[in-house]
Order: C-alpha cells, then sequence, then structure tokens
C-alpha cells in the first residue's frame, strides 16, 4: 500500500498502542523460523484517524518519545470532538499471511522460477494441513490465518482435544484453499509505503 501522507508517532507511544491492536487486546503473536510464538512487534507504520487528520504515521527511533506529529496535508477537516487515535482495521504493518495464487504463480514461473518451487511449498502446505490436528504450534498458526483468536486460548492452555471439531473445520479450510491453488505463504508481511518526512 502507497500513502503520501505520513507523520511520526514516538516509539514508546506505539509500543502502547500495540495490545490494543488486532480487535481490542487481542496480542498480535508472530512466529519465527521453527513456527515458535514471539514476543509482540511493534509496527514501523500505522495507517491512522485523528481529530480530522487521515493517514500513516512513521516510527519515530527515539526510544522515549510519546508524541505525534502530523503534516498539513493529512488535515481533512477540523474537530475536536474526539481525542482518541484510532488505527484502521489492518492498518499497521507486520506479518500477515499472504497467499500464493494462481496468478502469481504464472508470473513467477514466466520470470523462470522452476515448478519445482511451488511444488515443494505445495507439500509443505500439505504437510502441515495434516499436522494440524496433532501439533500445537500449527495449530495456532492456522488459527490465526482463519482470524479464529478464540482458539488460541485453548491451545496454549494444552486443551487441544477440547477444541478437536474446530480444529477439523479449520482443515477443511485449508484443503478447500488448496483445491483453488491458494497456497499461504508464512513469512508476508502487510507492508506500506511512505515518504520520509
Amino acid at each position: 500500500m502507497w500513502l503520501i501522507r505520513c507523520g511520526i508517532i514516538g516509539r514508546n507511544l506505539a509500543k502502547k498502542i500495540v495490545p490494543y491492536l488486532n480487535d481490542f487486546k487481542k496480542p498480535i503473536l508472530t512466529f519465527n523460523d521453527d513456527n515458535q510464538i514471539e514476543e509482540n512487534t511493534c509496527p514501523c507504520a500505522f495507517q491512522i484517524r485523528y481529530q480530522g487528520y487521515k493517514g500513516v504515521l512513521m516510527i519515530n527511533n527515539d526510544d522515549q518519545d510519546e508524541t505525534i506529529q502530523v503534516r498539513p496535508s493529512m488535515k481533512k477537516f477540523t474537530s475536536t470532538i474526539s481525542t482518541c487515535l484510532y488505527v484502521c482495521d489492518d492498518g499497521y504493518s507486520g506479518p500477515k499471511l499472504g497467499f500464493l495464487i494462481k496468478q502469481y504463480i504464472m508470473l513467477l514461473s514466466g520470470l523462470n522460477i522452476s515448478d519445482e518451487v511451488f511444488i515443494k511449498k505445495q507439500e509443505e502446505y500439505f504437510h502441515e494441513i495434516i499436522s494440524m490436528c496433532d501439533d500445537m504450534n500449527i495449530a495456532i498458526k492456522y488459527s490465526l490465518y482463519f482470524d479464529r483468536i478464540d482458539l488460541i486460548y485453548y491451545l496454549l492452555s494444552n486443551n487441544i482435544q477440547f477444541i478437536q471439531s474446530e480444529l477439523q473445520i479449520l482443515q477443511k479450510k485449508a484443503l478447500e484453499s488448496v483445491e483453488k491453488l491458494k497456497i499461504p505463504i508464512t513469512k508476508s508481511r502487510l507492508a506500506f509505503g511512505v515518504c520520509d518526512p
């Protein structure tokens, strides 16, 4: 996403916002290369609405900064009604499930990416789908991918048997995405392109 209206948000203030992202106090979970849950991370950009201002705030590297600086070009109207800072849905950079779809495969294939690369990705995906009901980390990963944050509590408390039927529904959903040649790419992100103010 490319946006030209950008301001700055202090890193310390941004860290305070993180727990409230993603549907109010549901944590932002990310995975490392071994599919283990990492600590919450702080996005580097936020798409915001604030008192008539609209645009993107980039992180200021000052760890102590708790301010927001907006550009005049971000102002759309004058308002003092609400002093709340709103972060738009999916309005922050960070890990987000991306998919490899037919059109991308065709483009990449045209750029001489070998079919073996795509076949390997698909085989990895099949293996994860099969393991989903038995492997807690994979179950958490796909719960996040399919927006089933509610299942994570049970998974983290090692109560995988309690939600076995829900995991089977996720497994079925994942298999349907394979039929459409829609392969999840786990190391993908929602990125914001901004002009450096």
